[in-house]
């Protein structure tokens, strides 16, 4: 993939709350935000998870 492209879905990710973002100068580094991904799991784990 192009940089722009994972860039993009970075950022994405980061809006919806997944990875965590801290800039650092003009570099941006992305780490697992854990909380987020339990919210994701506990709806998956869920009932209506069950139907997606």
């Amino acid at each position: 993939m192009r940089q722009p492209t994972v860039s993009h879905h970075l950022k994405t990710m980061a809006t919806a709350g997944l990875l965590a973002r801290e800039k650092r100068g003009t570099w941006v580094w992305y780490s697992v935000d854990r909380d987020g991904m339990r919210a994701v799991r506990d709806i998956l784990r869920s009932p209506v998870g069950a139907l997606i």
